[in-house]
């Protein structure tokens, strides 16, 4: 019924657009297993290396 949660404001936009392709209506345009987990790679990358 293309519902979906409100995702937060202030949420980093590359998790946010990650989200929002998997929801895509289509089932074709949504990212393959492959393609998500190079894409959570580069981000678990990115969040490693940042200081806390």
């Amino acid at each position: 019924m293309d519902q979906r949660l409100e995702i937060p404001k202030d949420t980093d936009p590359q998790w946010a657009s990650l989200i929002e392709s998997c929801w895509h209506s289509e089932p074709k345009c949504r990212p393959s297993f492959l393609e998500l987990l190079v894409k959570l790679k580069d981000l678990q990358k990115r969040y490693s290396t940042q200081p806390r």
